[in-house]
């Protein structure tokens, strides 16, 4: 929470100053306005009161000019024209009183009427930008204003009898209080103290509508011409009024929206609510493979499976088979497998078709590379092997599936002469030690026959480990040159691969 306050309050500074120019700053506005006196002449103290055709009600109007310097602070001059009035009818006796005039005019049933010019500056703020908003982000409909401001009230009043309308005290007018006429003279001028508040709600992307309440301070107890109530023995020392305002405010410029319909907090705070969303579900990771959901082609991956960046499983002899599907990890580039993973035998003679040479008759007996034999030479002396050889992965002595068809004919064979015996030869291409491929080849050997007799039933006796280590090759690499139909082929790897074998060759 912290970070996120740091981040909010950083990126609010950015944001405000990047985008101020978005908006416009510059209003016009005009209000039409009902006045509420609340002085010392005053029957009721919340609400307007009557006497016959004489009522406190009275209206007003003003014109505006503001500024926005951002979305929170502005500046507003206005210039206004009204009326006041208000009544009192007879409390009794003020003994308390210290009166202007006399205690009669305190304390009797009294009216006054006031009209006025007023101009002030205000210092605005719009309450609801300093307002974070967690819940969603929309474009508020209505704005809250706060306006502060001193001004000055050119005011002239006359005072008079309640009911005989006879001139009691003035201000601004002359008169012989004989007759009962006025002639108009100088306005005094007060110093006055403006609260108000404005809700602001936009009818256009240019003319907004306002209610307004505003709270005016007199710094003066002259409006109303009567410094002391007979309700209220200590007196009020200051007149006050309330005008309640409905107005259309103009905004000025080149941009559609206005400066105060702008708020930085807001958008600062649920862009970066969004982008921790989006981060979030970014480092998703439904199938627990390791790769956000974001970046996973598969995202169905079972526990447990190794993948690579983009979230798939590995291949890692590319044959097209997933290796936690793939029975024969090691396949020969481009060799064409089942759903296994495992080399094809068209044939059906053990050998893959990739080392196949010859296509056999079925239940044929090959060599290793798959090329029919007769039986005959099975008594061969020479020491030349007719069983299928097997092959190995680097470093490994296990039997490989595509194998077991080999191991399969191998102990056919081995059945149909049960008289011969036959030496088990282990072999090691030339990376490594010599002494490890030594060790190496015959542990293939004897993975072999470990094979033959549990699995077949071979008698052991019949079979003789020997390893040739690396020492005897069945291709020698040196001037080797070929070429192969399949694009990027690796020679030497098939090579490397043909030498780490096991063969089978029959004793003399």
């Amino acid at each position: 929470m912290p970070l996120l306050l740091a981040m909010l309050l950083s990126s609010l500074a950015t944001f405000s100053q990047s985008k101020k120019t978005n908006y416009n700053s510059i209003s016009l506005g005009a209000d039409f306005s009902s006045n509420v006196f609340l002085g010392d002449i005053k029957q009721h103290d919340f609400y307007p009161s009557s006497y016959g055709n004489f009522n406190e009600f009275r209206f007003s109007g003003a014109l505006n000019a503001k500024k926005m310097f951002n979305n929170v602070y502005g500046l507003q001059g206005e210039i206004g024209i009204g009326k006041l009035a208000g009544l009192r009818r007879e409390f009794g006796k003020c003994k308390h009183c210290s009166t202007v005039y006399n205690e009669s005019i305190d304390t009797s049933s009294t009216k006054f009427k006031n009209r006025y010019f007023n101009y002030d500056a205000s210092l605005l703020v719009n309450l609801s930008n300093l307002v974070l908003n967690t819940n969603r982000y929309e474009k508020s409909k209505i704005k809250v204003i706060g306006e502060f401001g001193l001004g000055l009230i050119s005011f002239r009043s006359v005072l008079r009898n309640l009911e005989k309308s006879q001139i009691l005290a003035l201000r601004g007018y002359e008169s012989n209080y004989e007759n009962n006429e006025l002639k108009k003279r100088d306005r005094q001028t007060e110093l006055y103290y403006k609260f108000a508040t404005q809700l602001i709600y936009p009818l256009s992307d240019r003319i907004d509508l306002s209610g307004k309440v505003k709270y005016y301070i007199a710094n003066s107890d002259d409006l109303d011409l009567t410094h002391y109530s007979a309700k209220d023995v200590n007196g009020v020392k200051n007149d006050k009024f309330v005008t309640f305002a409905l107005g259309l405010t103009f905004n000025l410029g080149p941009k559609k929206s206005s400066l105060h319909w702008y708020n930085p907090l807001d958008e600062v705070y649920h862009t970066q609510s969004k982008l921790k969303k989006k981060v979030q579900s970014m480092s998703r990771d439904s199938d627990g493979d390791g790769v956000a959901d974001a970046f996973d082609k598969q995202n169905d991956t079972p526990e447990g499976v190794v993948v690579d960046g983009s979230g798939v499983p590995l291949d890692v002899d590319m044959d097209g088979v997933y290796d936690y599907q793939d029975e024969d990890l090691f396949t020969v580039k481009n060799a064409k497998v089942n759903a296994k993973g495992v080399e094809v035998d068209s044939d059906g003679d053990g050998v893959p078709d990739s080392r196949d040479l010859e296509k056999s008759a079925k239940n044929a007996l090959v060599n290793y590379q798959g090329i029919t034999v007769n039986k005959a030479n099975s008594n061969n002396a020479s020491g030349v092997t007719i069983l299928p050889s097997l092959f190995f992965n680097t470093s490994s002595d296990v039997i490989r599936q595509e194998d077991f068809k080999r191991l399969a004919l191998a102990a056919r064979i081995m059945r149909d002469n049960p008289k011969e015996k036959y030496f088990v030869v282990g072999h090691a291409d030339s990376r490594g030690t010599i002494e490890y491929n030594a060790d190496l080849a015959k542990r293939r050997a004897q993975s072999a026959i470990n094979y033959l007799v549990e699995a077949f039933g071979i008698d052991a006796n019949r079979l003789e480990v020997v390893s040739k280590g690396e020492t005897n090759p069945l291709v020698l690499k040196q001037g080797f040159d070929a070429s192969s139909e399949y694009e990027n082929y690796q020679i030497e790897a098939y090579l490397n691969e043909v030498n780490r074998r096991v063969d089978f060759i029959i004793k003399k």
